[in-house]
């Protein structure tokens, strides 16, 4: 038994030994010869010698080429061998990730669309988020086909109307949560207060305050302009009790739309809607927040 645990030992020992004189020599060949370093590093990984040491060497030498030529092959290349690296943890890999990050950041900014969306795509695998240049595109071009979808109710409107129901318009589709007021979930003064953010105009988060508060102007929902705030619920001589806010898209004679977070998220809803059958009939009043000039 005792022989046994020598012969373990051993084995152990040279196995530690061999790993070390891998590492040195990557080291070394790092300092004189790039190339065959990381083909020595290749080789060791095909082997399965050295992985930690081997994957850093392979890793700084396709961020030092990303850095050179952002190109997005380098990028795509430098993303995938760091994703391969993770595994194979060393001491200094983790500020070769943040220098990845800042790389492909600063690439991101004007990069063209199919490569940002593949780059996003490859960097939420990696680095388990999302790339803030990509999010920024795709929330500009959410807002361009919300314009486009709504131009006949947005053209003749002055640019801060303009600017509020296209972000406002941009959110359709995101799902109801109770208290939410951030594009993973809203409720509905959270959506109202969240869209007005967006132009510098800060809201309480609750309906009530909203309605009753002296920001603005209120007035008769027939007065009401799109992108004014209005109000529902219920009143007597001596009390209101607002029960849900929303934000005026149209006000026609013979057409009313609003933009709200109801039950089944953020949505338009108008004629042969919840709005004809449930709503309409809930009006309160509106308040005008934005200038009139």
């Amino acid at each position: 038994m005792h022989k046994y645990f020598i012969l373990l030992f051993l084995f152990f020992s040279s196995a530690l030994n061999a790993q070390q004189r891998h590492e040195k020599k990557l080291t070394k060949l790092w300092s004189k010869d790039q190339v065959k370093c990381i083909q020595k590093a290749k080789h060791f990984i095909e082997k399965q010698k050295a992985l930690p040491t081997s994957y850093y060497y392979l890793t700084l030498f396709y961020v030092e080429q990303a850095e050179k030529q952002t190109k997005y092959r380098y990028l795509k290349k430098a993303l995938k061998v760091y994703r391969e690296a993770i595994d194979y943890p060393s001491q200094n890999l983790p500020g070769l990730g943040i220098k990845l990050d800042s790389i492909i950041n600063q690439w991101a900014r004007g990069a063209n669309h199919g490569n940002l969306t593949k780059e996003a795509n490859l960097y939420l695998e990696v680095f388990h988020d999302s790339l803030k240049p990509f999010q920024e595109l795709l929330s500009n071009h959410k807002r361009q086909l919300a314009i486009e979808k709504n131009l006949e109710t947005l053209i003749n409107l002055d640019s801060l109307r303009r600017s509020l129901l296209s972000y406002a318009l941009e959110l359709e589709g995101v799902p109801y949560k109770w208290a939410g007021e951030d594009p993973s979930g809203f409720d509905c003064s959270g959506f109202t207060k969240y869209v007005y953010s967006k132009i510098g105009i800060e809201l309480p988060h609750n309906a009530q305050l909203q309605a009753l508060n002296n920001i603005g102007i209120e007035q008769p929902f027939e007065d009401a302009k799109p992108g004014d705030l209005v109000f529902f619920g219920t009143k007597n001589e001596n009390s209101i009790h607002v029960v849900h806010a929303a934000i005026l898209l149209e006000n026609h004679t013979d057409s009313t739309k609003v933009i709200h977070c109801v039950s089944n998220g953020v949505r338009v809803d108008g004629d042969n809607t919840s709005w004809e059958h449930h709503w309409k009939d809930k009006i309160l009043f509106s308040r005008q927040v934005l200038s009139t000039e």
